[in-house]
């Protein structure tokens, strides 16, 4: 998957990561902040005047191509030396995505997994909203999104999914398993039916009683950081 992307945080990431940059463009302001970086990827920047870039974009004189290596299962990963796996289940919104994947790899969360079908794409939109994260972890985007539910559990992960159901417990670091897997649900609907079914504890996190609920990507940051730090305690 070919992506255009911009901006000086997004490139700095994706030098870090092992994602293939395929092109760079950027001003010769810019080259010489970057030069060093490229040449140690083998990369030859085209050197573009400002007035080249698109005016409506933030783009901070780079533009990039990127080749994102996406998943569809997990034969390609170890899951054994994973602790903690994110679950988008159908967000459709691409800058919930992109948010939710930019608070994983800022907490060290080892693998998104999402549905290849009926949920936001990874377009530009939600690499940006990533700010970078989406190229530091491996996303699978599984065709048979509740096969990989199952494959988690067997390997171990307890699932943990948000809901406002009544059954639902509120939030305790004690939920955690050694093995976690985060399920976050849809914007509107919350979890799917199959995949709540499947979950070892549905959790609420408590706010104020004025407001009836999270977005689901400050859901997925505020679990993600609070598993982190139980890791670390």
């Amino acid at each position: 998957m070919i992506h255009k992307v911009y901006g000086r945080n997004l490139l700095d990431c994706a030098f870090k990561s092992n994602v293939s940059i395929r092109s760079i463009d950027c001003t010769a302001e810019v080259f010489e902040k970057i030069q060093h970086d490229c040449k140690r990827r083998s990369i030859k920047p085209a050197i573009r005047p400002l007035a080249w870039f698109p005016s409506a974009i933030k783009h901070q004189g780079i533009m990039f191509e990127v080749d994102l290596i996406v998943h569809r299962d997990f034969s390609d990963l170890d899951l054994d030396q994973m602790k903690t796996v994110l679950v988008l289940d159908h967000l459709h919104d691409p800058q919930n995505v992109g948010s939710a994947l930019r608070h994983a790899a800022a907490f060290g969360v080892d693998c998104v997994v999402m549905p290849l079908n009926n949920s936001a794409p990874l377009s530009e939109a939600a690499i940006q909203a990533s700010v970078g994260g989406i190229f530091l972890m491996p996303i699978v985007q599984a065709p048979s999104f509740s096969q990989m539910i199952d494959r988690l559990a067997q390997a171990g992960f307890g699932i943990i999914g948000t809901s406002l159901a009544e059954r639902s417990e509120s939030f305790h670091p004690n939920v955690f398993w050694p093995k976690t897997a985060l399920v976050i649900g849809h914007e509107g609907s919350g979890l799917s039916h199959g995949i709540e079914k499947k979950c070892d504890h549905l959790v609420k996190i408590d706010i104020a009683p004025q407001m009836q609920s999270l977005n689901a990507a400050v859901t997925a940051a505020i679990l993600c950081f609070e598993r982190y730090k139980a890791l670390k305690s």
